[in-house]
């Protein structure tokens, strides 16, 4: 039995709940880091080249770093959400092998994880826009690392918690 040892560590880069409506609609987004999705209301889509996913209450959705996808709501879409870079130490990626839209049921556990995340990071949000095209700039990047390293120890140990349990 061949055992594969995760050697990737978890940067967060945002973490907001926002409420989306047709203006957040935007084609050939290509970002370096995750995006992971929790929906409480409305109704929005993802998609990539080989696939669509509705977005919808009470699922969690990762898109994958370097995922070329498109963002659409029709409506309205009420959206926890979470960004994030992934380092490796042998440069291979937990994906790199699977670039796919996932969608999985979200538990009472997942929300609490969400709202916590948010509270003990209140200066994370993107409040400039929700236009990837605005938001996805190496000084936004430089920006949120510096707040990881200047974190109080206690926060780093359960933000390490949530990406590692």
């Amino acid at each position: 039995m061949s055992r594969r040892i995760i050697s990737q560590v978890f940067t967060l880069l945002h973490v907001d709940y926002v409420t989306l409506g047709k203006t957040w609609n935007y084609r050939n987004v290509l970002s370096p880091y995750y995006r992971m999705y929790y929906i409480d209301k409305g109704i929005g889509r993802v998609s990539d080249m080989r696939s669509a996913v509705q977005l919808e209450p009470g699922f969690l959705y990762l898109i994958p770093s370097f995922t070329l996808c498109n963002l659409e709501c029709e409506t309205i879409l009420g959206q926890y959400f979470i960004h994030f870079f992934e380092d490796t130490v042998d440069g291979m990626s937990l994906f790199q092998n699977r670039r796919t839209l996932l969608q999985i049921a979200a538990s009472s556990l997942d929300i609490a994880a969400f709202k916590r995340l948010l509270e003990i990071n209140p200066f994370r949000k993107i409040n400039r826009s929700d236009n990837p095209l605005v938001y996805e700039k190496n000084i936004y990047y430089r920006n949120m690392k510096i707040l990881t390293v200047n974190r109080i120890m206690p926060c780093l140990w359960k933000l390490r918690g949530f990406f590692c349990n």
